[in-house]
This record gives structure tokens, C-alpha cells and sequence, in this order.
């Protein structure tokens, strides 16, 4: 009995500790994303300043043109490069948070397996078919949960690939369409 009160604490104590865990990836996470609003708004702010102010100083002349297709392209570059931030930082969450659950799947486990094997030693005589069952049930989830995991893993590598290709795509597409763009007087016809 008192064995039984033990696993039961540790199990409850093992949950707690999981919530807690969740809790402090979420806090962390968020606040990794409010630290890169603001850095990246500020940046963006004094950015647009000095743009404006130098535009002002030139006037409506090719070189103000010039300039100002310059900003543009720089401010598609920075939006990208953000976006692809901000994806990185999801990525890393989605992984911290994918690699929480699997420890307390692999916590649960245990606890199943250690109380079907108490149960076992202490189970009357015959019930040895029944929590056989029960272990072999056990097992082909575990492995079940292993496949789906493996398979979510190769999804998420895939999915990772082909947004940094697509980034990287458009940022090509930007700078060439950019090198490509009518230039002084000729763009106001």
C-alpha cells in the first residue's frame, strides 16, 4: 500500500512538474516574441526617420527616386528577414514544446509500466494473461506514439526547408526586380 501511495505522489508530482515546464516555455517564448516586436518596430521607426529626412532634403529629383526605391527594397528585405525570424522562433517553440510532451509521454509510460509490473507481482494467480495484455497494449502505443513523432519531425524538417527556399526565392525576386526598376526620369512616364 505504501508503494502504491509513493508512485501515485510521484505521478502527481511528475504531472506538476510538466505544467510547470509548459508554463515557463510559454512565458519564455512570449516574451521572446515581445522583445522582437519592439526591437524590430524601434529599428524600423528610426529607420523611416532618416529616410524621410533625407528624401525631404532631395527633393522630387532622380537621385529622391533613386532613394526612395532604395527604402522600398530594403523595407521588403527587412520584412522578410523578420518574417523569417519570427518563423525561427516558432520553430524553436513548436520544438521545445514537441520535445515536453514526448518526456511526459516517456514519464507516463514508465509509470504505466512500473505499476503493471507492481501489479503483476502482486496480482492474484492467473491474471498473468490479463496484464501481459495489458503491457503488450502499452508497448504497441509506445511505438505507435514513436512512429507519429518521427513522422511529425520529418514533417516539420520538410516544412522548415521549403520556407527557408521560398524566403530565400523571394528575397532573389526582390533584389532583381529592384536592379531591374526604372531609374531618374524616365520612371514618371
Amino acid at each position: 500500500m505504501v508503494n502504491n501511495t509513493e508512485q501515485l505522489n510521484q505521478f502527481s508530482m511528475d504531472l506538476v512538474e510538466g505544467a510547470l515546464r509548459f508554463a515557463q516555455l510559454s512565458l519564455d517564448s512570449t516574451e521572446r516574441l515581445m522583445r522582437f516586436q519592439f526591437e524590430a518596430s524601434k529599428q524600423i521607426l528610426e529607420e523611416n526617420v532618416a529616410a524621410a529626412r533625407q528624401l525631404t532634403q532631395l527633393g522630387l529629383t532622380a537621385e529622391a527616386m533613386e532613394e526612395a526605391r532604395k527604402y522600398s527594397t530594403q523595407a521588403m528585405e527587412r520584412s522578410l528577414a523578420q518574417s523569417r525570424t519570427l518563423y525561427d522562433i516558432a520553430s524553436q517553440v513548436q520544438g521545445d514544446f514537441t520535445r515536453l510532451a514526448e518526456d511526459r509521454v516517456d514519464t507516463l509510460t514508465k509509470s504505466l509500466t512500473n505499476g503493471l509490473d507492481h501489479l503483476s507481482k502482486n496480482a492474484p494467480a492467473g491474471s498473468e494473461t490479463a496484464v501481459n495484455v495489458a503491457k503488450s497494449s502499452l508497448a504497441t502505443a509506445t511505438a505507435a506514439m514513436s512512429s507519429l513523432s518521427k513522422v511529425a519531425k520529418q514533417m516539420a524538417e520538410f516544412t522548415d526547408t521549403n520556407v527557408k527556399a521560398a524566403s530565400h526565392a523571394t528575397v532573389e525576386a526582390v533584389k532583381t526586380v529592384s536592379r531591374r526598376a526604372p531609374q531618374g526620369p524616365t520612371a514618371q512616364a
